[in-house]
């Protein structure tokens, strides 16, 4: 399940999702010894409200640069403030509904009614708050676009504290005689309500599907929960002590839980259904707020009447800048702790390869000339580029133990796009009046060409002996791939749509596929022949990369370019970037993934460790059906070693007589535990149902065994048993 915050949050160059809590840290934001409360959060900027010149006024925290900066000055008061990307909103002193741009900072007011309002939220152009105009609490909205107000709600009751994401508006409401939640869908203007519980439900906040609230049905305040997909109510929590004023981005839900005497922050994950507690200090700490991996709350601990805003981080996977230069970097490419990429410091145009160590840090230059170099790719110790020193496209490469360079291409024509994997490098080739699909051979000197179709086949990406690339043979843009030892060409799509841009990793081929009337991204299983969809949102998802079981690529659905990932194994989608700059041309090796960023008003390089966003799954990622020759080699002398142990076994067993083994109890109860710990596995998520029918098989097939074997021991009267089993 997935999920989102409405109001605001935290995003500080980092995210999660599955976090352990342990070593993870408190930090303090705002300790002025005035106060400061009602903390809102949203990227890497927190806002709150501030009393250290005597008045009501709005301060902000970069958690990026680590620095405070005031928002208002002037004496005018300010409350219920919230925050989303650029803009902040609140209420003044008289009244009126306040708008400050971040990026511009201008403030603005905008003129309605001058009677009571409170409790401010915003989603995208969308601002809402509570409204006393009308002599009730009702909900109102403003559409920033169209700089138009609206009524959401239409019950002569009291509606109060509400709540936005995406089309849908929530809040608590008295229309029953007690507090209800209640919804609005804002594109079809339809009211529905959430809770049917006599008791009190109040203090909604919504993230995607999910709605959560505090509920008195229980006698105390305890959290619930609804799915808008499902229709499914749940509870989070059952503790009978009060927990309060819920907030969600996410699958993590935080709020105020006073079952320590006095009020800590707590919180749960509803992906792996577990609840764990945030602060532990012995004052108060209330009011929580949430983005992306970071908490933000109201903390006493500085005094009774001192108010602070204090955060958590519930991560140590971070983003962090690899290059710092002005000038423009791009094209990462990253394999193992080496990073490589076009840089154009110190020249015109892209003149640089350059590389990083993540081990040390240490930042290298791998080839500098006047002319244009293009498109780095790497694997262990060669990296190789297109190269336009020639006066055309060349393909050149470097040793990176030798610190030589090489030229693979000498063709006058256009060579362009380099791949690679061990000895072999791909790349598009112009010599014969189209573009081909060519290769060259490191360990023998010797080039191939890999295509001969008279029509277009470009975009080559290469893994153990297969190749696959972008191919236009039949009048739009096709998937086909090549076996370099069966010396057999296949296709992978016959979708009449285009579909370009393969990656592939073992035997799954991903790539940005347009069937939809968008850029979706889509899978093949080489194995099972299988094809499967990964993203169905309707913006564009294109330039798909794929390491083991994880596919990432370029994200538009945020209304800028982001960095998105998909979990193959556990089927979970995730976004790696926030940055409300672009984000583009991402890589990935391992736990690490590199993209080009523009958040600094030029390219830079960036990267990120999905350690813990995705865990390392159970079972290893599978490989390609057809082997490598070594693979072959390695398998057929081990299946000779294989054949002479069991001959030797066997031939021991005949001279010594020796009585089949005894299978005891014991074994076949440890094989029913782990099949107990399988579904629970299963029941969980953490595996698929494939994979956890293979492995049910294999040990209902050990299970069979052991008893077989101790009915024959029965009947053979077999009692030469150890004396402790």
């Amino acid at each position: 399940m997935k999920l989102k915050n409405s109001t605001g949050g935290v995003f500080v160059v980092l995210l999660l999702f599955f976090f352990p809590i342990g070593d993870l840290v408190e930090f303090p934001i705002a300790t002025d010894s005035s106060n400061q409360w009602d903390p809102a959060i949203y990227g890497n900027i927190v806002v709150w409200v501030d009393l250290r010149n005597s008045s009501k006024d709005i301060y902000g925290y970069n958690l990026f640069t680590r620095q405070e900066f005031p928002i208002t000055t002037d004496p005018d008061g300010r409350y219920y403030l919230a925050i989303y990307e650029n803009i902040v909103v609140w209420i003044g002193g008289d009244w009126e509904l306040c708008i400050y741009n971040l990026s511009t900072s201008e403030e603005r007011d905008i003129t309605i009614s001058e009677l009571g309002k409170w409790d401010t939220a915003i989603y995208r152009d969308i601002i809402i708050w509570e409204d006393h105009r009308d002599g009730t609490a009702d909900i109102y909205g403003f559409n920033l676009s169209l700089s138009k107000e609206f009524k959401v709600t239409t019950s002569e009751d009291n509606e109060r504290t509400p709540a936005i994401y995406g089309d849908i508006v929530v809040w608590q409401d008295e229309r029953n005689g007690k507090n209800d939640i209640y919804g609005c869908n804002l594109s079809t203007l339809e009211e529905f309500r959430i809770t049917m519980d006599p008791s009190n439900q109040e203090d909604p906040a919504i993230y995607e599907n999910i709605i959560v609230w505090q509920d008195e049905r229980n006698g105390n305040w305890d959290i619930y929960g609804y799915n808008l997909s499902t229709s499914e109510e749940f509870p989070i929590t059952t503790d009978t002590s009060d927990q309060h004023d819920p907030t969600i981005w996410g699958d993590v839900i935080v709020w105020s839980d006073e079952r320590n005497g006095k009020p800590d922050i707590y919180g749960y994950n509803l992906y792996t259904e577990e609840e764990f507690q945030i602060t532990s200090n012995p004052s108060r700490q209330s009011e929580p707020a949430i983005y992306g991996n970071i908490v933000v709350w109201e903390d006493y601990r500085n005094g009774a009447f001192n108010r602070d805003i204090y955060g958590f981080n519930f991560s140590e996977s971070q983003e962090f800048q690899i290059t710092k230069d002005p000038d423009d970097q791009r094209d990462p490419a990253i394999y193992e702790d080496m990073i490589v990429w076009t840089d154009g410091r110190d020249s015109e145009g892209y003149g640089h390869i350059s590389g990083c160590n993540l081990s040390t840090l240490e930042e290298f230059q791998i080839s500098k000339i006047s002319e244009s170099l293009e498109y780095p790719a790497i694997y262990r110790d060669f990296v190789v580029w297109s190269d336009r020193r020639n006066g055309n496209w060349d393909i050149y490469g470097y040793s990176l133990s030798t610190s030589e360079e090489f030229q693979v291409t000498s063709d006058q024509s256009f060579q362009y796009r380099p791949a690679i994997f061990e000895n072999i490098i791909v790349w598009e080739d112009k010599r014969n009046g189209n573009y081909d699909i060519y290769g060259y051979d490191l360990s023998t000197g010797k080039e191939f060409q890999i295509t001969t179709d008279g029509n277009d086949q470009y975009n080559p990406a290469i893994y153990q002996d297969i190749i696959v690339w972008t191919d236009e043979r039949n009048h739009n843009q096709d998937i086909y791939g090549y076996n370099l030892l069966t010396l057999k060409e296949f296709r992978i799509t016959a979708n009449p749509n285009d579909q370009s841009d393969p990656a592939i990793y073992g035997n799954i081929v991903v790539w940005e596929d347009w069937r939809n009337g968008n850029d979706d991204i889509y899978g093949y299983n080489l194995s099972t022949g299988e094809e499967f969809q990964i993203t169905v949102d309707s913006n564009r998802q294109y330039d798909p990369e794929i390491y083991e079981n994880i596919v990432i690529w370029v994200d538009e659905r945020s209304g800028d370019c982001d960095i998105y990932g998909y979990d193959l194994f556990i089927q979970k989608e995730l976004p790696l970037t926030a940055n409300p700059n672009d984000q583009f041309d991402p890589a990935i090796y391992g736990n690490i993934v590199v993209w080009r960023d523009w958040r600094n008003g030029n390219d830079d390089i960036y990267g990120y460790n999905i350690s813990i966003a995705f865990p390392k799954p159970q079972l290893p990622p599978t490989t390609l059906t057809t082997p490598s020759f070594f693979s072959l080699f390695l398998y057929v002398n081990l299946a000779l070693i294989i054949i002479i142990i069991i001959a030797a076994l066997i031939w021991k067993s005949k001279k010594q007589e020796k009585k089949p083994l005894y299978i005891n109890a014991k074994t076949t109860k440890k094989l029913r535990e782990e099949k107990g710990k399988l579904y629970e596995r299963f029941k969980r998520g953490q595996i698929l149902e494939k994979e956890y029918n293979i492995l049910i098989g294999e040990i209902d097939r050990k299970i069979r065994e052991s008893e077989n074997q101790d009915e024959l021991n029965q009947k053979n009267k077999i009692y030469n048993l150890p004396k402790k089993i």
